[in-house]
């Protein structure tokens, strides 16, 4: 338990051996990544700093060539080893690709219900709960319902956050909506069994959905958010 990877494969301890130079250097990129946030980084900043030193490494410490470094950033990276092809290779820009249409469809769509004024019956009867439940609770209930509806987390989040936005303006809390939405409709709709972001996972790691029980930070998050924070999201 305290020393996993002297459970790993020894085919694949051998390959990377062989194909890299294991140094500490190596973990510089992931300590940038962790320690610049606790500097008041942004997070787009510490992302750039990180992907700069990993490039860097690649080129003075792995030995790789500049243009094939530049290559695996837009294209993905591909392993020389086939042991560690299932577990290094992949990445690059052009895998986002599908991801980013998500999101570009899902705000269209959202700005299409928006703009048409359909969801106005639904927002005034989301802004009566809240007034009862307060924000918080009124934003995880529309969240799930709308992971559970659309079994999309991009479109949950956009959805929620077109419905609920209003209400937060009104009462005077903005900056308290972006939080929400970050730990609730995001993490939320990983809870339901049939939405992508629940479904995609199960079947990776070959469980069934008697693992949800057992996803703590999907439920800790929201909870713990709205016990520390519950009279902010009271509505006036």
């Amino acid at each position: 338990l305290l020393h996993p990877i002297q459970q790993v494969d020894q085919t694949i301890l051998r390959a990377l051996e062989e194909g890299f130079d294991l140094s500490w250097t190596v973990v510089l990129p992931a300590v940038i990544l962790l320690v610049l946030p606790f500097f008041k980084v942004s997070a787009a900043r510490s992302i750039l700093v990180s992907c700069g030193a990993a490039a860097v490494l690649a080129v003075w410490e792995q030995g790789r060539p500049l243009a094939e470094v530049a290559w695996s950033c837009v294209a993905g990276y591909v392993v020389e080893q086939p042991e560690l092809t299932g577990i290094l290779s992949g990445g690059g820009l052009l895998s986002m690709v599908n991801g980013m249409c998500i999101v570009l469809l899902s705000c269209a769509s959202s700005g299409i219900l928006n703009g048409a004024e359909l969801l106005e019956p639904v927002k005034a009867r989301l802004e009566r709960m809240a007034r009862r439940t307060g924000l918080y609770v009124t934003t995880a209930a529309v969240s799930v319902a709308s992971a559970a509806l659309l079994c999309n987390q991009s479109i949950a989040l956009v959805l929620t956050g077109q419905m609920m936005g209003e209400s937060f303006r009104r009462s005077g809390k903005d900056g308290l909506c972006c939080p929400a939405l970050g730990n609730t409709a995001i993490v939320l709709a990983a809870v339901v069994p049939w939405s992508i972001a629940g479904s995609v996972p199960l079947e990776a790691m070959g469980a069934s959905a008697l693992a949800f029980p057992f996803s703590f930070f999907l439920f800790a998050a929201p909870v713990c958010d709205w016990l520390c924070h519950r009279k902010q999201f009271q509505m006036e």
